[in-house]
This record gives C-alpha cells, structure tokens and sequence, in this order.
C-alpha cells in the first residue's frame, strides 16, 4: 500500500524583515518599480517558457525589474539581454543563496513567475518556496496540475502556457495590489493546510502507517 506524502519546501518563511527590505531596495532602487522574480535552475523546458515571457515583461513595463534566483540564472540573463542590452540594469541574478537569504529575496518580489511544461502541480519544489512565503504566483494549468489549484485560487493562471499569455497574467497581478495580496495569502494558506512538512510526519507517524511498515 502506498501512501502519498506532500512535498514541503526546503527554504523557509522569511523572518527577517529588515533583511526583505535590504533585497528590497538592492532590485528596485526606485519606489516606483515592480520586482518579477523567478525561483529555479533554469532547465530546458522551464527556460523556453520564462525567457520569452519575461523579454515580453522588460519590453511592456519600463519600470519593471526581473530578478532571477537560483543557479543557472546567469546563462538565462545573459541570452535575454542580449537583443538588448540595456535590460541588464533591469535584471538580477543571485545564482545560488543560502536558504533564509532565497526567502527573504522572493519576499522582496511582487510577484513570482513560474512556469512549468506540465503545469502547477504539488511535486514542485521550486513552487512550495514562494507559496510558503505568501508570494503571489503565475504559472499555468497541464497535464500535471491537481485539481486544489483551481478551487483553491492559490495562484493566477495564464490563460494559456505561452510567453504572452504568462507575461499579460503577470500585468494583471501588478496591476491590482488587492488581487496580489488575497493570492499571496490563500497561496500561504493552501502550503499550510497542504504541503507543510508536518503533514509528512503525521502520515509517517500515524497507526496505518506503522501497520503497514515490514
């Protein structure tokens, strides 16, 4: 007998709000801009799907600041500034941080941007971080996806898994402050109530499971 067990995130809630703050005004020295942030290693099947998105974000909103946290974010940077590059004041890469320090620059971001080629689903650790922290997230529905995402509107789906379609649900979160806050909130609630590590250690420690070990 199998036992499905949720998959929490490695990276923590941010705590440190003085240390949110520091990221804060490190990727938007100007009050006025809106920070996009990606949380990821940059592979193939996310890459072609981020890259264009945020190309049709940097060209949209001349005050919106990209930031690319993970490794392998510098080789993503350096191919999308280079049709222009004037978009490299714009972008940010961290490459890899220790783990209170990748909480703490998703807290600094208004929004998250993570696109997956077989959709949002609770097997994605790269989508437990920002949940946990109570970032709003856009991503998009495959094959993949659970059907808790839909009814718990825990993040903004794109209309379509397509740059366009994920960059125009990015504008629609930046625009209304509301509409991020409720999504960053049930985002929050859903990892809580969902993916929490204790949801493991109830499972493992409950009686079912100890009659079944061997």
């Amino acid at each position: 007998t199998f036992i499905w067990l949720p998959i929490a995130s490695s990276v923590p809630r941010a705590t440190d709000q003085r240390r949110v703050a520091e990221w804060r005004t490190w990727l938007a020295p100007d009050p006025g801009a809106h920070v996009v942030g990606h949380f990821g290693t940059y592979g193939m099947l996310v890459a072609r799907l981020l890259e264009p998105a945020l190309a049709y974000l940097l060209a949209q909103r001349g005050n919106l600041r990209v930031c690319l946290i993970g490794a392998g974010g510098e080789a993503l940077a350096g191919r999308l500034c280079a049709a222009n590059p004037a978009w490299r004041a714009r972008v940010t890469v961290t490459e890899t941080l220790a783990a209170d320090e990748v909480a703490a620059c998703l807290g600094a971001c208004d929004v998250v941007l993570q696109p997956y080629q077989d959709g949002a689903s609770g097997r994605r650790t790269t989508l437990m971080a920002p949940l946990r922290n109570g970032v709003p997230v856009v991503t998009n529905r495959g094959s993949a996806t659970e059907p808790e995402w839909e009814s718990s509107q825990a993040v903004e789906f794109a209309d379509r898994a397509q740059p366009r379609a994920l960059g125009d649900a990015v504008v629609r979160l930046l625009d209304d402050p509301e509409r991020r806050r409720r999504i960053g909130a049930a985002g929050a609630e859903l990892y809580a109530r969902r993916f929490d590590i204790t949801h493991s250690v109830d499972a493992l420690l409950s009686p079912r499971s100890r009659s079944q070990a061997p």
